[in-house]
């Protein structure tokens, strides 16, 4: 009986989710003005303790972050944040593979299509600051 008891309430517990407090918050990256789709924007928290939260542009270029462990529904934890924007190509291609005879193997390769600077946390001059509450949309313009 008391089995059973323990059972139901470790199986009670496990109903109940839990999530950081996230505030929602959108935003738009642009290249010297056009739109850039399929790009990654992280948002790195400044304080040692921060949770980082990311998104992916879609063709308009704008996206909605998602923090690790935040709501479903989106946001980031309120505070300050230094932003990075990498967009990469990854190509495929077969080449021979020397370890068999008249086979191949596939090589992939990545290239980075937006500036350098963006796409690392110590160089990116992007930062931004998350509110409590109602935040405006974030407009990120790259520049080359």
């Amino acid at each position: 009986m008391i089995c059973l008891f323990l059972l139901l309430a470790v199986i009670a517990g496990c109903k109940g989710e839990s999530y950081i407090k996230t505030e929602y918050i959108k935003g738009k990256v642009t290249w010297n003005g056009e739109a850039v789709a399929g790009a990654d924007v992280t948002f790195h928290p400044k304080a040692s303790e921060g949770v980082p939260a990311s998104g992916i542009t879609n063709a308009q270029g704008e996206f909605e972050l998602y923090a690790v462990g935040g709501k479903p529904n989106g946001g980031a934890v309120a505070g300050d944040y230094i932003v990075t924007v990498t967009k990469k190509s990854n190509d495929t291609q077969e080449v021979p593979d020397p370890n068999s005879s008249g086979g191949v193997r596939i090589i992939g390769t990545s290239k980075l299509l937006t500036p350098k600077d963006y796409s690392e946390k110590k160089t990116s001059p992007v930062e931004a600051t998350v509110k409590s509450g109602k935040n405006d949309p974030l407009v990120i313009d790259l520049k080359d």
